[in-house]
């Protein structure tokens, strides 16, 4: 499930079904947009449900190089350290690793086009 009202002052969740025994489980996040910048600038608290309730404050931020090849920045700020570590703790990087690596494979194939081979990679 995933809701987005995309301007600043809006507001956004999302539930991921993470695979396992009994059926798996279920994890949530939601928070509010502080700044939008499109394309290059998403500024946005956080709070991973279930855990302390405590919101991060995340940037994204996207460059384009040269050569058209986009470089996606992720920081999350946690205001109290024990947050930060509780979230680490979970094993989340494993989780942001799979989700990275999806929209990858989105961006550089192109939302629903399996059939288009991905586009040349650019001059070394």
């Amino acid at each position: 499930m995933c809701e987005i009202d995309l301007r600043p002052g809006g507001t956004w969740r999302y539930v991921v079904h993470e695979p396992g025994d009994g059926g798996g489980y279920d994890v949530a996040f939601h928070g509010e947009f502080r700044e939008v910048r499109a394309p290059h600038l998403l500024v946005t608290t956080e709070v991973h449900e279930g855990m302390p309730p405590a919101a991060a404050l995340d940037t994204v931020q996207f460059d384009e190089d040269e050569h058209g090849v986009t470089t996606l920045t992720l920081d999350v700020l946690h205001e109290v350290p024990a947050h930060r570590d509780a979230q680490l703790a979970t094993g989340m990087e494993g989780g942001m690793q799979v989700s990275m690596d999806r929209l990858e494979e989105l961006v550089t194939r192109g939302a629903h086009r399996p059939d288009q081979p991905p586009p040349a990679s650019p001059p070394a």
